[in-house]
């Protein structure tokens, strides 16, 4: 039994004091287990699973031959905060001990507004997690991973990496990529290159392909051609709900 926890140290960068900040990591196992335990060795640090629910000082995992998320929010109370420290445990003993670093600055409460034709910064201009524009803003996600942008209109839209779209995990398991040096598209499903796309349209793929009138839904009348080997293919065909085999390739 193994239980991987990824990054074991991260920056959280500048916070403010009184502010809460984001920052997330994962835990994986191959197996299934209960009660993983996480708990924050600091005041200022709390927990949560997963996107929703509540922040606490602790929580119990279970999982089943996955990858879980792990939220941490950082409220920083004193300028002289820097470090910290999670620790994760399973069946009582530590399994990680994941590390982060931070630096304080004074409340902008008392500061005013600043107006300029431009700015320029040394380690870039914005560092807050929502950038105003105009009637609309752009926003990090929580795991700090991805850009949210909101519309005058109200709807929000994610932006996510440059070139690729993914399950958002530290080491995706399914993603969409523009590969920028042959212009291609690359689909990996469950951590697998399954189709490509190449520059003159022409589509690879790894196991079968089905042909249906509707790609949501299997229906009868539909056609798969699927791999039987390294050297043959077959071709089915749905009829009452269930593929028959009408031709093999050698």
């Amino acid at each position: 039994m193994s239980i991987t926890v990824t990054p074991t140290n991260f920056t959280l960068g500048k916070v403010e004091i009184n502010q809460s900040t984001n920052s997330f990591f994962t835990v994986s196992t191959p197996n299934n287990v209960t009660g993983v335990s996480i708990s924050a060795n600091d005041s200022h640090i709390t927990l949560r699973e997963g996107q929703t629910g509540a922040f606490s000082s602790s929580i119990s995992m279970d999982l089943d031959n996955e990858e879980k998320d792990v939220n941490v929010a950082c409220l920083p109370t004193s300028a002289t905060l820097t470090t910290g420290s999670i620790t994760v445990t399973y069946n009582s003993s530590t399994v990680a001990t994941v590390s982060y670093t931070f630096t304080v600055f004074e409340s902008l409460a008392n500061y005013s507004s600043v107006y300029a034709k431009s700015i320029y910064a040394r380690d870039g201009i914005f560092s807050a997690n929502t950038v105003k524009i105009g009637t609309s803003s752009i926003s990090m996600t929580e795991k700090g991973d991805k850009l949210n942008f909101s519309g005058a209109s109200g709807i929000t839209y994610n932006i996510g990496k440059a070139t690729q779209i993914d399950d958002g995990r530290v080491n995706p398991l399914t993603s969409i990529t523009v590969e920028k040096s042959d212009e291609s598209i690359l689909i990996k499903n469950n951590n697998q290159n399954s189709v490509k796309i190449d520059s003159d349209g022409s589509v690879r793929v790894d196991n079968n392909v089905i042909i249906c009138s509707d790609v949501l839904n299997e229906t009868d009348n539909d056609w798969k051609l699927e791999k039987l080997g390294s050297t043959t293919m077959a071709l089915y065909k749905k009829v009452s709900g269930s593929w028959e085999q009408r031709i093999v390739f050698d």
